[in-house]
């Protein structure tokens, strides 16, 4: 984040402000320069925050009729990040339950100084981890779910020498009753980081700091040369 604000403050050319917040004179071509490098962060920012964040994918959808149990099922291949499941329904229906299911899978590696390499596996288990889909609107269900990126714990000079964590997304099941014709949609996008909201916000106003120092550029008098 440091090297960032240090960029932003090179592209705006913090030290041509004087003791009071006051950009000196640069001319036309200061100002556009200024607006050059806020677009510039902007289009840095933006680049940080992944697509899908900006848009939600829809993974699974369909209708239903009055007086139908629908019961849906499937999966989706997500990396690792935050990501919220939305369910949305064209009208309220009835008894709706389901979940979102990651898995979080644990390999164990152990010593051996008598075979190549020194350690074999030796062992591991696979544990399902659900979130619940919770009401937002009478039409809407949303689940937040987190997937964490591989870890690698060592342990030097034990007989367990290693221990590799990974998760996989995601499985997800969701049922209810309808009481009337409708249609379903099931979303997918990713929650942002609180750093790249963080970099947009500061985007936005180095911009909006680019447009002010051109107003007081316009509306300052010029000096008379004595």
């Amino acid at each position: 984040m440091g090297q960032i604000v240090q960029s932003v403050a090179t592209l705006f050319d913090i030290s041509a402000l004087d003791g009071e917040g006051n950009g000196k004179h640069k001319g036309e071509s200061g100002y556009v320069k200024s607006t050059i490098g806020a677009l510039m962060v902007m289009g840095a920012v933006t680049a940080t925050i992944p697509a899908s964040a900006q848009a939600a994918t829809v993974i699974n959808s369909g209708s239903y009729i009055n007086g139908d149990f629908v019961q849906v099922s499937g999966s989706t291949s997500l990396g690792p990040g935050r990501y919220q499941f939305t369910v949305d329904t064209s009208a309220p229906v009835n008894f709706f339950y389901g979940y979102v299911e990651k898995q979080i899978s644990s390999n164990f590696y152990c010593t051996d100084p008598g075979i190549p390499g020194g350690e074999f596996y030796c062992g591991g288990n696979d544990v399902p981890f659900g979130y619940d889909f919770m009401p937002v609107t009478p039409t809407r269900y949303q689940a937040t779910v987190t997937v964490n990126a591989p870890t690698t714990t060592l342990f030097p000079g034990s007989f367990t020498s290693r221990i590799e964590d990974s998760e996989s997304c995601c499985s997800y099941y969701f049922d209810f009753d309808a009481p009337s014709d409708g249609r379903f949609a099931l979303s997918v996008s990713a929650i942002p980081e609180p750093a790249s909201w963080a970099l947009m916000i500061l985007g936005f106003g180095a911009v909006g700091a680019a447009m002010r120092r051109r107003e007081r550029a316009v509306l300052r008098p010029a000096r008379a040369n004595i």
